[in-house]
């Protein structure tokens, strides 16, 4: 079992009946809550739940753009090593 910061939080979302969490770095992690139970524990500040399937922390996000299909395209910030 892993604590998430959720500072490091960058997506949370619903893949196949199972959630998951993807974190600075690109880790993925599988999670035991749903997405309405996190959507009640994130910070309502940094966090906006974008589609059914999907919540975002908008502190990690850089850029949006919504395409005529109602598809939404968010980057992630580019890491500089």
């Amino acid at each position: 079992m892993t604590l998430l910061p959720q500072s490091q939080v960058v997506r949370c979302y619903a893949q196949d009946k199972r959630v998951y969490a993807t974190v600075d770095g690109g880790a993925v992690y599988l999670l035991r809550e749903r997405l309405y139970e996190l959507e009640e524990q994130l910070d309502r500040g940094k966090f906006v739940r974008i589609s059914n399937g999907e919540i975002i922390n908008l502190d990690k996000v850089t850029a949006g753009d919504l395409s005529l299909l109602s598809l939404i395209h968010i980057s992630e910030p580019t890491r500089h090593l």
